[in-house]
């Protein structure tokens, strides 16, 4: 899966590339944003034949629904979606991993 990937709808869209992976602890205390449904699925289709409906991380709902717009994931089909709050001068996100020989890396 790259950038310039489309959802065909296939099943490896519709059930997320990875399919649920559940929380092993919560990540975030203070909210359910990200924990409502006590998984994460990465590359993650909206149900669709829909060339960019797909998200890097789907906190939300499987398939979101239907539609990226208005979910919780990081990684949408427009700029005004992806966990930015529907500021659309958010355009770039980061994803970052932890290891304990290298410490917070940008992956």
């Amino acid at each position: 899966v790259a950038g310039d990937s489309s959802n065909n709808g296939e099943e490896s869209w519709r059930s997320s590339f990875s399919g649920d992976i559940a929380y092993v602890s919560s990540p975030v205390a203070q909210t359910n944003y990200f924990t409502r449904y006590g998984r994460v699925r990465i590359i993650d289709g909206d149900g669709s034949h829909d060339s960019n409906g797909w998200s890097i991380f789907n906190f939300g709902a499987a398939n979101s629904n239907g539609d990226y717009d208005d979910e919780t994931f990081f990684g949408g089909e427009n700029v005004y979606s992806g966990g930015n709050g529907g500021d659309n001068s958010v355009k770039v996100g980061g994803v970052w991993g932890f290891s304990c020989r290298r410490g917070w890396t940008l992956l």
